[in-house]
């Protein structure tokens, strides 16, 4: 989490689990007193208005909010009967790119004694596919059985049925 969080940017923590009747204003105190570095939170309602119970709150620092996860995931509210789960965002956007050079890697050495895919392709073809194609030549074509007409076709479907009956 180290390598991905940059910890002198302002990062974010989603907050699942709170109390439905808690209000954004109480989270926000409760995570300035508890951890600071708090500077904003986002409470997510439903069409009827009321709250969901999920939160994101947007920490000064990745310190604190790393902070946060760290002492609240999995706390128990109200008694033990739920847990919060907290989930720390990662955006990806905000990564610094890694240099050309961190991202080509030279091919390893090569293996002396195994030819080329060149050299393999001056030698002709492969002698298996070669005893192949030879024993398909010589194999007898299979014979096809004879097309019916729709009489014999007919015929065969009347006494099918009529087996059934």
């Amino acid at each position: 989490m180290a390598k991905l969080l940059d910890t002198s940017r302002e990062a974010k923590v989603n907050v699942e689990g709170l109390p439905r009747d808690i209000k954004q204003d109480a989270v926000k105190e409760f995570f300035a007193s508890q951890v600071g570095g708090v500077s904003r939170v986002l409470l997510s309602y439903n069409e009827r208005g009321q709250s969901t119970g999920m939160a994101n709150i947007t920490f000064r620092n990745g310190e604190m909010a790393k902070k946060a996860v760290a002492k609240f995931n999995g706390a128990p509210i109200d008694g033990g009967r739920t847990r919060l789960r907290l989930n720390l965002i990662i955006d990806p956007s905000q990564q610094p790119a890694k240099s050309l050079s961190e991202r080509i890697k030279a091919l390893p050495p090569s293996n002396k004694n195994r030819p080329s895919a060149a050299a393999a392709a001056k030698k002709g073809p492969n002698k298996r596919a070669a005893i192949l194609k030879k024993a398909r030549a010589k194999q007898q074509p299979k014979e096809r059985q004879p097309k019916k007409s729709l009489e014999d076709l007919d015929k065969e479907m009347s006494d099918y049925f009529e087996e059934k009956q």
